[in-house]
């Protein structure tokens, strides 16, 4: 047998922790880490959609998800303890267990790797942080020992325990993503699964995970790092650049209709200004959202108004120490340009 699977995947980790926990030779199932981009042809037939990790029995024989996997390999090999438990309402209780922290706790932890460059979208992840605390507080209410599985791992910690390493990582990057307090079972169960010597070995210690994992966190897209990277001096031609930027934004829509930028001026100097038009309420709502998220994380600010409910316009200039226009705001322009389209 084998299992296909991929490095720094939590799903896979799943699968290795109980490969471990189940003490299943390594001569009886294999462990192939493979590229997604090009795949092997038994792992195609057996898993079409090429999710890892995905099991293969014999030939295209086989299936994926991860804790199906983990409890197939639970029945392997008898002579260990069950990873669910041993009877029918220990077993039932932790597949509860499994299916809350999978459902409630894990994907709002993790809420500040779903930001996707947005500063907005990582403060709100941050925010959730508390209850999610306390929702693993609750759980483990009636837990004394280390683990849900006692001294040692069960399917629940195995379930819980890869994403866990991923916060932890998190939390040593980017101080805002907090730790639970020091003095609940939270904060014990987190620190029991830093320092249990199997998952050390597996994940944490893996310089390579650390870094991997630090950048999914950057906040900034590449749009953001050109708006922070650029000039603000101001610029002298201003016609002459916002035809460039132009030329540029129509280049990337190869024909597409592009929202293009033009010049205008006030009783207090110059600015560039756009308006973006929509054919639904809710595609202006969207619009204001990925200003106001682009503002937030370029740290750089513009003036827009909704008219109508139909159409939003965007002026963008620079206010100090001068009135003008300066290669930040043409690159805040082009960037919103982009992000619209």
């Amino acid at each position: 047998m084998k299992i296909y699977s991929i490095p720094f995947c939590p799903f896979c980790y799943r699968v290795k922790l109980a490969l471990h926990e189940k003490k299943i030779p390594k001569d009886l199932i294999e462990i192939e880490e493979i590229d997604l981009k090009n795949p092997p042809k038994d792992f195609i037939e057996i898993n079409p959609n090429l999710t890892v990790p995905t099991l293969q029995i014999k030939g295209n024989d086989g299936f994926a998800e991860s804790m199906i996997i983990v409890e197939y390999l639970n029945n392997l090999n008898t002579n260990t303890p069950n990873l669910y438990g041993n009877s029918n309402e220990e077993i039932a209780k932790n597949k509860v267990l499994i299916e809350r922290i999978s459902s409630e706790i894990i994907p709002a932890l993790l809420g500040c790797f779903y930001a996707n460059g947005s500063e907005v979208k990582f403060r709100k992840s941050l925010q959730k942080l508390p209850m999610v605390f306390e929702k693993l507080e609750e759980l483990l209410e009636k837990i004394n020992a280390p683990f849900f599985g006692g001294s040692s791992l069960n399917a629940v910690d195995i379930c819980f325990a890869p994403f866990i390493c991923y916060y932890l990582v998190a939390n040593e990057f980017n101080s805002k993503i907090i730790l639970p307090n020091s003095n609940t079972k939270a904060f014990n169960y987190f620190k029991n699964i830093q320092n249990h010597s199997y998952i050390n070995e597996l994940i944490l210690s893996n310089e390579k995970f650390k870094n991997d994992t630090k950048e999914e966190l950057i906040i900034d897209t590449e749009g953001t790092k050109y708006i922070k990277s650029s000039s603000r001096n101001l610029i002298k031609d201003i016609e002459e650049e916002v035809k460039i930027l132009n030329e540029r934004i129509s280049l990337k829509n190869k024909g597409n209709k592009a929202i293009l930028w033009k010049t205008n001026k006030n009783e207090k100097g110059p600015y560039i200004e756009t308006t973006v038009q929509f054919k639904h309420y809710d595609e202006a709502i969207h619009a204001i959202q990925v200003i106001c998220d682009l503002q937030e994380t370029s740290d750089h600010h513009s003036h827009f108004v909704l008219e109508n409910f139909n159409q939003i316009k965007v002026e963008v200039c620079t206010h100090q120490p001068t009135w003008g226009v300066t290669a930040m705001d043409i690159a805040f322009a082009e960037t919103l340009s982009d992000s619209l389209k």
